[in-house]
């Protein structure tokens, strides 16, 4: 049975992942499946709504990098990033799919501690909890600065989690902007300071975390693979809105700036978790919500690493240079 547990991604997301992907944040909420409503690409609007397992299959699974969709980006090394693009539509959709060498926890957390991801993503200048309609789910607000000749831009969404049914131990985050089928609690708005931005609308984002190793740590560290999907209606950007179609310039942008950009930035801070002073490690230890004890126990990672990736650690000179935790 698939239990919710809410989230960013992010941008998994951002991750993640290329225009917002930083702004993504994960979570676990005990919310039904169903808490996903009228997610892109699961049907026309007539048809249920998805839940974050049909979300999955419909958008993170090898099959479907058919069709349309292109290898834009290839970012090697241990720790590798691929990202695809897609066009059509009105739409620009991006598929990211990499490796990462931390625990799920950790990697969660860099993606869950919403305030501090300016310290780590340029292209984030504000970001914060607007509201926590359960101690796991959220609506997120965050600024965005992309570069010129962008105008300055604002994020508002909804994001949770839940386990990925898929299997025994991995996670499944969606995050998705305001819609006619999916409100604004009462009294949730935008920080006076992003009002006047103009709107970033994601029409979805979904994030999974699969671990790669067991409970007991390989002589290399643990592992963790990590997909993600993201769709913009460009139709909906105001500067963008006359555009027959998608101009290759932002495509060209979100490969090879923002992507290398944010994930150098997301390696940095990864690392970092196990400086003396992080924040993020700080908020791991207190886990006053109780998400990342239950990261560890679904995924068998725990959030504290290994001796040995400690020891690998301190034999790193360059911070950018060390792909190995």
């Amino acid at each position: 049975m698939e239990r919710s547990t809410p989230a960013s991604i992010t941008r998994l997301m951002s991750i993640a992942a290329a225009v917002a992907v930083g702004a993504l944040v994960l979570h676990c909420s005990p919310l039904s499946e169903s808490a996903g409503q009228s997610l892109l690409g699961c049907a026309a609007s007539d048809r249920p709504p998805c839940t974050a397992g049909v979300a999955a299959r419909l958008h993170l699974d090898d099959q479907h990098l058919h069709g349309g969709w292109k290898l834009a980006r290839t970012l090697g090394g241990e720790q590798w990033l691929k990202v695809y693009t897609r066009l059509e539509a009105g739409m620009l959709r991006l598929r990211v799919e990499g490796e990462l060498h931390s625990t799920a926890t950790r990697i969660l957390s860099v993606l869950r501690e919403v305030d501090l991801l300016p310290r780590w993503n340029r292209f984030c200048d504000r970001a914060a909890v607007l509201r926590a309609i359960s101690p796991y789910q959220l609506w997120v607000g965050a600024g965005v600065r992309l570069p010129w000749p962008i105008r300055p831009q604002a994020l508002l969404l909804r994001a949770w989690m839940a386990d990925d049914p898929q299997s025994t131990d991995g996670l499944v985050a969606l995050a998705q902007s305001v819609t006619p089928a999916l409100k604004l609690p009462h009294g949730v708005r935008l920080p006076s300071e992003l009002q006047h931005r103009l709107d970033l609308p994601v029409a979805l984002a979904v994030g999974r975390l699969r671990p790669l190793t067991a409970e007991s740590p390989p002589p290399g560290g643990y592992r963790t693979r990590i997909d993600a999907f993201l769709a913009f209606n460009l139709s909906q950007m105001p500067y963008l809105a006359a555009a027959t179609h998608t101009p290759h310039w932002i495509v060209n942008m979100i490969v090879w700036v923002l992507v290398p950009s944010i994930w150098s930035g997301y390696l940095t801070a990864l690392l970092s978790i196990d400086e003396p002073a992080s924040l993020h490690a700080a908020r791991l230890d207190a886990d006053t919500s109780g998400l990342y004890s239950h990261v560890a126990k679904r995924t068998r990672h725990p959030s504290k690493q290994s001796h040995r990736s400690n020891t690998l650690r301190k034999r790193c000179r360059w911070r950018l240079l060390c792909r190995w935790f």
